[in-house]
């Protein structure tokens, strides 16, 4: 029926490929590298690894507001060089820390007359497409991330708590955090997914964890397989 078309079309979007009416797959059958059509790049590169979650999201306002400049500039020309980012490139790309919070600044019209804010603002709208301008404009009110010290220490307590295999959910992973901060003792081990709303954190996320599948549309649109996620972490 339609409910269990949903669930083929659900486990299919997380990667599972296995019999066409399955039952709740074990932990082995999911596929931790395998091929999904939410890559953006060949995954046989490893996932990126954020080793200073004290570093995300750091700075003042206007900081903010040119690193995701910088970030989303930096995405446009991987897309059209059609590569992968290098090592130095993808801490760039997980420096970028949404627009919560500096939507006044980006969109609106504070800061006045401030020369530097009139650049970034011209910077940025000639970087985005109307869809993505109106993507960052609705999320703003949610683009709200998680500390990367509070994500690791999250991750410290599904380990405490007894996680040592199976699969998780980030249901609003921005660019990635929770991705890049998942232990290296669970690496293995433990699969995550993701669901972000926002189309440039999401082709972001995409491009830096090839290995874990990130669908890109709200939450509550997302194809998610009943009873096939271990654990939700965001």
């Amino acid at each position: 029926g339609e409910d269990r078309d949903f669930q083929r079309r659900a486990l299919r979007e997380f990667g599972y490929s296995g019999p066409d009416d399955p039952a709740i797959p074990r932990f082995s059958q999911f596929s931790l590298g395998g091929e999904h059509k939410a890559a953006a790049v060949p995954t046989a590169r490893s996932n990126h690894v954020i080793t200073d979650p004290a570093a995300l999201g750091g700075g003042g306002l206007v900081s903010r507001f040119r690193r995701n400049v910088e970030a989303i500039r930096l995405l446009k020309a991987l897309h059209t060089d059609q590569r992968p980012p290098t090592a130095e490139e993808a801490q760039m790309l997980a420096g970028y820390t949404g627009f919560g919070g500096i939507a006044e600044l980006a969109f609106g019209h504070h800061g006045g007359r401030d020369p530097n804010l009139r650049v970034l603002r011209q910077d940025l709208d000639g970087l985005l497409t109307p869809e993505e301008r109106q993507s960052l404009l609705r999320s703003t009110p949610n683009s709200h991330y998680t500390d990367g010290l509070v994500a690791a220490a999250l991750w410290q307590g599904l380990a405490h708590l007894g996680l040592e295999k199976g699969r998780v959910l980030e249901p609003a992973a921005g660019p990635g955090w929770f991705l890049g901060l998942q232990p290296d003792s669970l690496r293995r081990s433990v699969s995550v997914a993701a669901v972000e709303m926002d189309h440039i954190a999401g082709t972001i996320a995409r491009l830096l964890y090839p290995r874990s599948p990130v669908q890109i549309l709200p939450f509550e649109e997302a194809a998610l397989p009943d009873g096939f996620f271990d654990a939700v972490l965001g």
